[in-house]
């Protein structure tokens, strides 16, 4: 197998593992689970979530093979990758960040004055 395709399974294995430990770090607490099912993302049913998050940045966007010739000129504004600002995106990290939180910091209530 060429590198570039182990390097890309492994890349996407190592992914898949993150994601499952996200979804089941956030399906530990009923009340995390359920935030899965208010709008905007509204899933139905949030152990149908697979504990992926959409990236940070969208794609840059390429104008083209004549880039930067005379006839199409570019300002290079195409090939910024811009934030990713998806009420989507911005929900579904709240969630795993609170469940990343919950499983790091003890709560408040167990730790003993």
């Amino acid at each position: 197998m060429p590198d570039f395709q182990r390097l890309w399974a492994e890349q996407a294995a190592r992914a898949h593992e993150e994601n499952q430990a996200r979804r089941d770090r956030v399906l530990a607490h009923e009340d995390l689970a359920k935030a899965l099912t208010q709008p905007p993302y509204a899933i139905s049913d949030p152990r149908r979530w697979s504990g992926w998050i959409p990236p940070r940045t969208d794609p840059p966007q390429v104008c083209g093979p004549s880039c930067g010739k005379h006839h199409n000129p570019c300002n290079w504004t195409q090939h910024r990758a811009r934030i990713n600002d998806s009420p989507i995106r911005a929900q579904l990290v709240e969630i795993a960040a609170e469940a990343l939180r919950r499983e790091t910091q003890p709560a408040l209530d167990e730790v003993e004055p």
